[in-house]
């Protein structure tokens, strides 16, 4: 009997042991990093001048440090990775705001832009936008497998791109337009 017990005590120990977190996706904190990431590179009041580049102040009550597997997901990173491209996407925004006022540039439903009316382009122009926004394309695309990367889930790249395709399309301004599968609508 009491080998019995041994066994199922040791047993159960091996299987606590083995036992991982299951972190989910802290879409509520992607979110509102997202947020100030997007207000940063458009220069949107709320965000400010620059927030982008200053380390946000701990909430109340945080833990200083945590094992890794109950970390709390950062998704306002500042490593040098992420910093660079949030700067090249603001300022490139300048370039950009103006086509997406004229109508030219949109906003697509899975986290990029793209033509939406090359006939508002000069010709002479089309291929400085074509380029504007394949660069645009390419740093989001970086933003966001960063941003996963340097929360040490990669794996979480999707879901980030999701919601930042959600806050760029709600953060959008009025005129601007915006892709929904195959159909464009003005904001």
């Amino acid at each position: 009997m009491k080998k019995t017990w041994s066994g199922l005590l040791l047993a159960a120990f091996t299987l606590s042991a083995c036992a991982t977190a299951n972190i989910g996706f802290p879409a509520n904190a992607a979110g509102k990093a997202a947020d100030k990431t997007i207000g940063g590179i458009w220069q949107t009041p709320e965000a400010g001048i620059g927030s982008a580049n200053k380390p946000a102040a701990p909430e109340a009550g945080a833990i200083a440090a945590a094992p890794d597997a109950f970390a709390v997901a950062d998704f306002g990173v500042n490593t040098p990775g992420v910093g660079a491209i949030r700067q090249k996407m603001q300022a490139r925004h300048t370039q950009l705001s103006g086509h997406y006022a004229s109508g030219a540039v949109g906003l697509t439903s899975d986290g990029m832009i793209g033509l939406h009316d090359a006939g508002v382009v000069p010709p002479a122009s089309r291929y400085t936008v074509d380029a504007l926004v394949a660069a645009e394309n390419q740093d989001r695309n970086a933003l966001y497998a960063e941003i996963a990367k340097a929360n040490g889930h990669p794996e979480w790249e999707d879901e980030i791109r999701n919601t930042f395709a959600q806050r760029w399309i709600e953060r959008a301004r009025p005129g601007w337009w915006m892709q929904g599968g195959d159909d464009w609508e003005q904001k």
